[in-house]
């Protein structure tokens, strides 16, 4: 009977032990400040075009899109334009995280040979991204992303769906890497969430992106392959 009280006894300290460091090892988060996520289009499509960005200007927008005709091999380039929005900043230990989301858009006033004007398909994506300091070393770390493929004109249909996340630069203490997430969307609309390591902002260039792909046909004019990359870039040269 002794035995068992001391053995009892002994793995509830254990156990009241383990807890105690786990406790204290975790760290707690404070929400510093906190704002409602816009995601309407519309909204985000004009701050896009305001060149509307609340990380202060740390992102320089490298976003491409095209349509190529996959018969003749002609190209047509799409006009893009991006918006960054804070969403949170909290307070971990001693450090301050902030959360953004960069919207990217593709968009044109001519398509595929419409003579009414207006692209057949087109596309927007939203990147999550968080930036903090690690010993005093600026770091992004890109947690997600989201997006949709909008028909534009009636008859479209859409085959080969298709997304490529790539982060890319110095991961923090360590070398240069390419961090790719690919996915096979369902459907014309996708939310994706991402664990890659942070890379450093301050060195020759970190990436953050999302590339969209899709092939569509009207009729019997095309088939197309239309291309679209949500590509921020922390440019240090």
């Amino acid at each position: 009977m002794r035995i068992r009280r001391s053995l009892s006894l002994v793995l509830i300290l254990i156990l009241c032990f383990t807890t105690f460091t786990f406790a204290q090892s975790e760290k707690t988060e404070i929400v510093i400040n906190e704002f409602k996520e816009i995601t309407d289009t519309n909204i985000l499509f004009d701050r896009a075009l305001k060149g509307i960005d609340e990380s202060k200007g740390k992102l320089k927008n490298n976003s491409t899109a095209e349509i190529t005709n996959k018969v003749t091999n002609e190209k047509i380039q799409l006009q893009t334009a991006s918006t960054t929005q804070l969403l949170k900043e909290t307070k971990v230990g001693n450090q301050i995280v902030r959360s953004y989301a960069t919207t990217a858009a593709a968009y044109s006033k001519t398509d595929s040979g419409n003579s009414e004007g207006g692209a057949d398909v087109k596309a927007t994506s939203t990147i999550y991204w968080e930036e903090y300091d690690i010993n005093n070393v600026p770091v992004a770390n890109m947690t997600g992303a989201n997006g949709n493929w909008k028909i534009m004109q009636s008859g479209v249909v859409l085959s080969n769906l298709f997304t490529h996340a790539l982060q890319q630069g110095f991961v923090y203490g360590g070398a240069y890497e390419d961090q790719p997430g690919d996915w096979v969307p369902e459907s014309t609309s996708f939310n994706l969430k991402y664990k890659f390591k942070p890379v450093e902002q301050d060195v020759i260039v970190a990436l953050l992106g999302l590339t969209m792909k899709c092939d569509w046909k009207r009729g019997s004019s095309g088939p197309y392959e239309f291309k679209f990359s949500n590509a921020q870039v922390f440019d240090n040269y």
